[in-house]
């Protein structure tokens, strides 16, 4: 599915109630109202909701998709800021399942940015972070600088309050570069008090305080378009750093200055603090005229943001019917633009009929003509089984070659050695007794080896193998190969490395996935010179796991590596000591990975080194 780019217009922040209300009903309209009620969210959440609603009604009533669901994404931001989390979810669940409905990615993005925020005040760490990523990846994708500005932004204040100091300076620094370019001084306020507070945990307070006194900077420029609360903070981090220098004259002064501000502007919630600062400050002056002044002060913003509270949720109460009213009026509508689609169904029918009458004599031309290619599917059906039991006769003679020859060579070898040694024992020398005995260990384990996988071979062709997947660990697979084969290579002096790149887990059969391991192994060992290297690395390719293991032996041609997976074409080729093999070894390989769902490929240049990748699903389903 595509996705579309859209959502608000931008309009001009200097933009007031009595303009919106001037402008005939419309889109535009709808936006005006919508983003009137976005910035009012935080700081006047009753006429922010009345915003919302006449929004949402006006939208309803023109089948405007986007305007219902940014007054959802609005009312879920002012039940949010009153901690009616529950109200809050269930309208912005609403805009965003209308946003993905419509493929809007920008409302998408905008819906996550309100979930990063709401989790930030529940501090909920790691979701606030999954939401603040996501919106920044898809303004990202689609070159929303002014966006991008606000979403690095907000992670950067998500990682200060993670504490991963190193990564909340990287982005917020980036945030800062952006919202400089494009003018945007709101959110670079905010920027500087996040680089201020990061300073001020960092323990440089000469860094935090001019930072923070660029907040107050910018301030003075925007007036009252000023990131208040940022402002505010700013303020009160510098009081601190005053205090922290023992400057008690210009503490006072930035805290007077809040208080001022937070008054000013109506910021009761922070006036608040700001009081109890003031009380304790004076309190340590033992000045006791001006702790009762402040103390009257707290009593009476206490008792006003009581009120405040208590009108807000009523006015929230009834905000909530308003918009329970709204949605029925909109089921209503739906209910209706049913009944049409139900009309227009019924009068369809007697057409559907005649059409029928019609598409039934096709039919039955159409019968025949499938017919006849079914017919020929199963001509190429019987071809393709005859072509299966070809293989499977090529596959038998195989099997029979390698018992007949293969098996039946080193175990004439074993006979001779042992009549040799019956017959001419006293005549042996202690020196050719070890060499002959070193040749018959040898050629034993190459009989084992051969006869192991040629049973494993027949029980698979048999279907007697039956997966038992577990949750396992490719470091664990690969420490279990390299114990048995580091004295091997060490032996023939060649360097067995291991690099373990992932700590991911996934599903598979142990003693199948170590099968495949060891015998790539055993091969990388064979076809290595001494002083050469072997490398088994371990990586993460998304959905994915991989172990991948590479020589610098003498590789193979273009020839040989069509045939390594091919029980019909196997080669033998010695190893470079004189090693010997059936070749049955990577065949089982490919087999395994089969039934594994997974993959086993290789890259090779004669002369320079083999690399063979084996891959499969993180969370496999076997069931």
């Amino acid at each position: 599915m595509a996705i579309c780019v859209q959502g608000i217009a931008q309009l001009d922040t200097s933009l007031s109630r009595s303009d919106v209300e001037s402008m005939p009903r419309s889109r535009e309209k709808v936006d005006a109202l919508n983003f009137l009620s976005r910035e009012f969210a935080f700081v006047k959440p009753s006429e922010s909701l009345d915003l919302a609603n006449e929004a949402l009604r006006m939208a309803l009533e023109i089948s405007y998709k986007p305007g219902v669901a940014y007054a959802y994404r609005n009312l879920s931001n002012v039940f949010v800021s009153q901690e009616s989390y529950s109200l809050g979810m269930e309208y912005l669940q609403n805009a965003l399942s209308i946003f993905e409905e419509t493929a809007d990615s920008i409302g998408i993005a905008n819906c996550y940015i309100s979930l990063g925020h709401t989790f930030r005040k529940l501090e909920e760490r790691n979701e606030e972070l999954s939401y603040n990523l996501k919106a920044h990846e898809i303004f990202s994708s689609v070159g929303r600088l002014d966006r991008v500005g606000v979403t690095a932004h907000n992670l950067g204040e998500t990682y200060l309050y993670m504490e991963e100091y190193d990564r909340a300076e990287e982005l917020t620094r980036y945030a800062i570069s952006i919202n400089d370019s494009t003018e945007n001084l709101a959110v670079l306020s905010s920027c500087y008090k996040v680089m201020g507070l990061l300073m001020s945990r960092r323990g440089d307070m000469k860094e935090a305080e001019r930072y923070f006194q660029k907040v107050l900077e910018l301030t003075r420029i925007l007036r009252n378009g000023s990131q208040k609360f940022a402002t505010v903070e700013s303020m009160i981090q510098l009081a601190r750093i005053k205090e922290i220098a023992g400057d008690k004259e210009a503490q006072l002064g930035f805290l007077l200055m809040a208080a001022e501000f937070c008054e000013e502007n109506d910021l009761l919630s922070a006036l608040e603090g700001i009081y109890v600062k003031l009380i304790r400050y004076f309190s340590n002056q033992r000045n006791s005229n001006k702790v009762q002044e402040y103390m009257a002060d707290f009593d009476r913003v206490s008792a006003e943001l009581t009120e405040r509270d208590l009108l807000d949720r009523a006015d929230l109460a009834r905000n909530v019917i308003n918009v329970y009213r709204l949605e029925s009026e909109k089921l209503r509508l739906e209910e209706e633009a049913q009944q049409q689609k139900e009309s227009i169904r019924r009068r369809n029918i007697g057409l559907a009929l005649a059409i029928a009458l019609l598409l039934l004599l096709a039919g039955v031309a159409i019968y025949v003509l499938r017919t006849n290619k079914r017919l020929s599917e199963q001509r190429q059906i019987i071809e393709q089984q005859n072509a299966h039991l070809e293989n499977l006769n090529a596959t038998k003679d195989k099997f029979f070659s390698i018992v007949a020859h293969d098996l039946r060579a080193p175990l004439n070898s074993l006979r001779a050695y042992s009549s040799f040694l019956v017959d001419h024992l006293e005549h042996v020398t202690k020196e050719e007794l070890n060499e002959m005995g070193r040749e018959l260990m040898s050629s034993t384990d190459n009989t084992l080896e051969m006869a192991d996988n040629l049973i494993t071979w027949a029980r698979m062709q048999m279907k007697e193998f039956r997966l038992q997947p577990e949750r396992l660990l490719p470091s664990e697979l690969i420490a279990q190969v390299t114990s048995v084969y580091e004295k091997l290579a060490a032996k023939k002096k060649i360097l067995l490395t291991t690099s373990i790149e992932t700590d991911s887990s996934f599903v598979g059969d142990r003693g199948q996935l170590i099968f495949v391991i060891r015998n790539i192994v055993n091969n990388a060992i064979k076809f290595t010179a001494s002083g050469g290297k072997i490398d088994i690395h371990a990586y993460d390719s998304g959905s994915r796991i991989g172990v991948s293991i590479s020589d610098n032996g003498i590789g193979m041609s273009d020839e040989i590596k069509a045939q390594i997976f091919s029980i019909t074409k196997t080669v033998e080729i010695p190893g470079t000591e004189g090693e010997k093999g059936t070749g049955l070894g990577l065949v089982l390989c490919q087999e395994f990975m089969a039934l594994h769902h997974g993959e086993i490929k290789v890259e090779s240049v004669e002369g320079e080194g083999t690399t063979f990748h084996v891959t499969m699903e993180r969370n496999q389903d076997f069931s």
